[in-house]
């Protein structure tokens, strides 16, 4: 599979589940969950409500999903 389809199917599978393509919320800033703000208020920096750690923050821009809904999606 091409980066092109693999980034194609993740924007088909966020449409389906979340009403979001991942490219949308990444464009957009947002989460493809909660649709929140990924960024603090002022635009500086990541929101700390949504993300604690450096593996979070990868997360996003892999999924378009901040840390608090793949912490929730995926709790045990």
């Amino acid at each position: 599979m091409s980066n092109e389809e693999l980034s194609s199917f993740i924007d088909d599978t966020g449409m389906a589940a979340f009403g979001m393509t991942r490219t949308a919320a990444l464009e957009n800033k947002v989460c493809i969950q909660c649709h929140k703000s990924v960024l603090n208020a002022d635009g500086s920096g990541l929101n700390t409500d949504l993300f604690h750690s450096q593996a979070g923050a990868s997360e996003y821009e892999i999924s378009g999903m901040c840390e608090q809904c793949f912490d929730a999606l995926f709790a045990e």
